[in-house]
């Protein structure tokens, strides 16, 4: 079964969130970016952060004076959005498709943890509608997110679809090398 089929296995199953993993250059934010496209041509208007990202902007939330951080208007034009810590929350909770990339990129600090569990409690836990559908990718198998993140993360993350990503790493095999001497 390829990648696409097991995504699409997840989907028509309704096991959310779908977890992707492997190692680097397995394809895992590529096929997470074409869902993401696929899903911008829907009502459902889907969401992207990358964990760690996620994780700083909050920490900026907490130690700014006013509660708030700056976030550059993505079009270049036009003044700045300022977010709080529960504007991001209820965007990444309240979206209905939430894609979270690179889970794992950077090891935690215990308010790293801290925030990652409040995002996946919010979002991933049993009363939420089936519909509110949530991607997950990482380079770390359950086993190893378990060891970093515990187990109240992973028994959150990993409910639904767990695929694990293999093969040859796509960029190092479509490089070209040229030999100078």
């Amino acid at each position: 079964m390829g990648l696409r089929e097991a995504i699409c296995d997840g989907l028509k199953a309704k096991r959310h969130p779908i977890y992707i993993f492997g190692e680097q250059g397995r394809g895992k934010s590529c096929a997470m970016g074409c869902l993401y496209v696929s899903y911008k041509e829907t009502p459902a208007v889907p969401q992207w952060l990358s964990l760690d990202t996620f994780i700083q902007q909050i920490i900026k939330c907490r130690t700014s004076r006013d509660g708030r951080c700056e976030i550059p208007n993505p079009t270049g034009f036009g003044n700045s959005i300022w977010r709080s810590e529960c504007d991001w929350f209820h965007i990444a909770s309240g979206c209905p498709v939430l894609f979270v990339d690179d889970i794992g990129i950077k090891p935690p600090t215990d308010t790293g943890l801290e925030i990652a569990y409040k995002l996946f409690n919010q979002r991933l836990t049993k009363d939420k509608p089936t519909q509110q559908m949530t991607f997950l990718s990482s380079n770390l198998s359950p086993e190893q997110l378990n060891s970093i993140y515990g187990p109240r993360i992973v028994s959150r993350v990993c409910r639904g679809t767990v695929i694990r990503c293999g093969g040859e790493d796509r960029r190092l095999k479509n490089a070209k090398y040229h030999d100078l001497f």
